[in-house]
């Protein structure tokens, strides 16, 4: 190389000025060292490794024959740009990292869990710099790969409810890696920050039981790795994002006891790996979605407290994964749809304005625990086909237009603790003889119910308790009580 000795050379000399001086290059290797020369000038690589890429460049150059380095020049630059690119990057990104988390650190209370002993290796004390963040030193809630945070758990500990004060930074949207996120049962306040949307890794968000408020963030829905999302408890408020069918891997919506307004989108349909959904306790109105025959893994649908109206769709007894259907306090109408849910635990559809019969079917649900339909205006008999389910415990048909009585088969549940059918028709109150002592074999106390007597749809009271087919116990032999032998008086006696 010829080069003027009077000038100094940054990397020689112990500068950190990177800056080379102008040339004309006379043949090949002069141009390709101008490239790199502005190839590092653009890319603003700090100085360590900006020396290091330019000595291993300069010594290359000078190693290589001519022919060598014309011959293979376009891919020797593209990968040399590409290489300094994929350093700024990482460069980039843990910078970014590190004002993250040391914005969350001083925009919360993390500081002050020290003293307390549940938040330990967190060292912001130099401004952006995470001190040994994913470097030897562990960050209690703060699990990494390699060099980036992928995972952010710091739910309040039991012993310290409510344990994290203050608010959640924009910056964190920065660190990109995250997957996933658990804050719950802080009194983190604020609002989802509008930078989550960059989070696209992320597949875990659980920010419940706090006090975060706004509303869902219009960028929420570029979280198209979600799975799995828990704001239940807060104060977010607005409206469900009706793109919200964008994010197809969701498999738990939970949204409960928030101040949600406006209808649920018909793109929530789309969401067909949903297992559950839980909206209760809001202020949610409209119809359902149509589209609900969709969800073929929805094991949980929970809707009480809103003000949800229309009819059922039909479609919505035939999904065989149900186990738990919770309705209740809307303004639902029409009648009941027929129910083939093999797994069906429990279903609450109470304060409604359904209308019609009883739906069948549930008797084939073998698993139903609770069925709970009062104040509605549902009428017709007291089904007996309930006696299919022998797990049944609770079973409410309160304020509805039912006659009849209570039937037999119910006197057969050994599990069964709780009836009431009071305010409908007369006579649908009262109990079958098998439901009093002494011929009671069900668990629960029935006294509030009258004794129906001789009515014709319960029969009287026999004076024996019929019996499929008599039980022979095993004749008891007398056991002889064994001899007691005679007890030494423990009075010390006289020594001769």
């Amino acid at each position: 190389m010829h080069t003027n000795p009077t000038e100094k050379t940054p990397f020689l000399n112990g500068s950190m000025d990177i800056d080379l001086p102008e040339r004309v290059a006379p043949d090949e290797k002069y141009k390709r060292e101008n490239v790199i020369s502005q190839s590092i000038r653009k890319a603003a690589i700090p100085g360590l490794l900006v020396i290091a890429l330019v000595v291993s460049a300069v010594l290359y150059i000078n190693g290589g024959s001519k022919s060598q380095i014309t011959q293979n020049e376009n891919v020797d630059k593209a990968a040399l740009v590409e290489s300094s690119e994929k350093i700024v990057q990482e460069t980039n990104g843990q910078s970014d990292q590190d004002k993250a988390m040391c914005d969350l650190y001083w925009s919360t209370n993390i500081q002050l869990m020290h003293y307390r002993k549940w938040l330990s290796g967190w060292d912001c004390k130099t401004d952006n710099k995470a001190n040994g963040l994913c470097s030897g030193v562990q960050w209690t809630g703060v699990t990494c790969s390699g060099s980036l945070v992928t995972k952010i758990d710091l739910a309040s500990p039991e012993d310290i409810p409510q344990a994290l004060s203050g608010s959640l930074p924009e910056s964190l949207g920065l660190v990109t890696s995250l997957e996933h996120i658990n804050m719950a049962r802080n009194a983190l306040g604020s609002t989802i920050p509008e930078s989550f949307g960059s989070l696209s890794k992320l597949t875990y968000l659980q920010l419940s039981n706090g006090q975060i408020g706004g509303v869902i963030p219009d960028s929420f829905v570029k979280l198209t790795n979600l799975v799995k999302v828990n704001m239940a408890l807060t104060k977010i408020g607005g409206s469900i994002p009706d793109d919200i069918g964008k994010l197809r891997k969701l498999q738990e919506f939970n949204f409960q006891q928030c101040k949600l307004q406006g209808v649920i989108p018909q793109s929530l349909g789309q969401l067909t790996k949903l297992r559950g959904i839980s909206l209760s306790s809001n202020s949610l109105d409209g119809i359902l979605p149509a589209n609900l025959d969709k969800f073929y893994d929805l094991t949980s649908l929970n809707l009480g407290y809103n003000e949800l109206e229309g009819y059922l769709p039909p479609h919505l007894g035939k999904l065989s994964k149900l186990v738990s259907i919770t309705l209740n306090d809307n303004c639902f109408t029409g009648s009941l749809p027929a129910m083939n849910l093999p797994n069906l635990v429990q279903m609450r559809l109470s304060y409604n304005q359904f209308t019609g019969t009883f739906p069948s079917g549930i008797g084939n649900s073998k698993s139903v625990t609770y069925l709970m339909f009062q104040g509605n205006r549902i009428d017709g008999t007291v089904p007996s086909e309930l006696a299919a389910s022998p797990d049944l415990q609770q079973f409410a048909l309160d304020s509805n237009d039912m006659w009849g009585s209570i039937p037999t088969s119910f006197c057969f549940h050994t599990y069964l603790y709780y009836i009431s059918i009071s305010w409908n028709q007369p006579g649908v109150s009262c109990k079958p003889w098998c439901l009093s002592p002494p011929w009671r074999k069900t668990s629960g106390d029935f006294t509030h119910l009258p004794t129906c007597g001789s009515n014709p749809n319960a029969g009287p009271a026999p004076t024996r308790l019929p019996r499929k087919a008599p039980t022979r116990k095993p004749t008891k032999r007398p056991v002889a009580e064994p001899t007691k032998r005679p007890v030494a008086d423990p009075t010390p006696q006289p020594v001769a």
